[in-house]
């Protein structure tokens, strides 16, 4: 059960089977605007549950006990693109005479069904429940849902690189700043759980 209520809800409260259309309206309140006539949590008005999931897929702990400030969120999301467009002559060579291009408008494609996929999922089985027929988006997604399909898009970041161009002096110290972020990154994370687990959160 979730709340008191059933874990998956009868076929009669799921509008989309007979009016698929309808599930373009879910798509937008999940991730562009939450009618604040059906939030839950207080995520409301524009960008408010997209904001959710992407501060959820990296900084978010415990439950939702506590979070990652937002600017080390904003820059994990940075230290990602950076990697995903510094030119890598390995990876040229290992993709010279394939196109790229289709590589990363399949793997966009591929990303946007399991997207699709798991959104209608968490709609059937947790926003119908929770909220019943009225429910106009994807209650119980989460952003870490997505964060290992998020290889799929690594193709996007190498064809990217034909139109942004990152400069890069030295590869060693590009690596030592990737290695030294991610390092003081873990390190806030592991002495934040100390603070909250001193704090008696969990």
């Amino acid at each position: 059960e979730i709340c008191g209520q059933p874990l998956i809800a009868s076929t009669s409260d799921n509008p989309i089977p007979s009016r698929p259309w309808e599930f373009l309206s879910i798509l937008f309140h999940t991730y562009v605007y939450m009618d604040p006539k059906t939030a839950l949590f207080g995520f409301t008005g524009l960008g408010g549950f997209g904001d959710f999931l992407l501060s959820g897929a990296v900084g978010s702990f415990a439950s939702y006990r506590y979070w990652l400030p937002e600017i080390l969120i904003f820059v994990c999301y940075a230290l990602l693109i950076l990697v995903m467009l510094k030119p890598n002559k390995i990876e040229d060579a290992l993709l010279r005479g394939i196109s790229i291009g289709k590589l990363a408008w399949g793997g966009i494609l591929a990303f946007g069904i399991l997207v699709v996929g798991i959104t209608y999922s968490l709609y059937v089985i947790w926003a119908l429940p929770l909220l019943g027929p009225e429910a106009h988006y994807a209650a119980g997604l989460q952003g870490r849902y997505f964060v290992a399909a998020l290889v799929i898009l690594i193709p996007v970041g190498i064809w990217l690189r034909k139109y942004i161009k990152i400069a890069v002096k030295s590869d060693l110290l590009f690596s030592i700043i990737v290695a030294s972020t991610s390092g003081f990154l873990l390190l806030f994370y592991a002495l934040q759980t100390l603070y909250v687990m001193r704090l008696g959160f969990f």
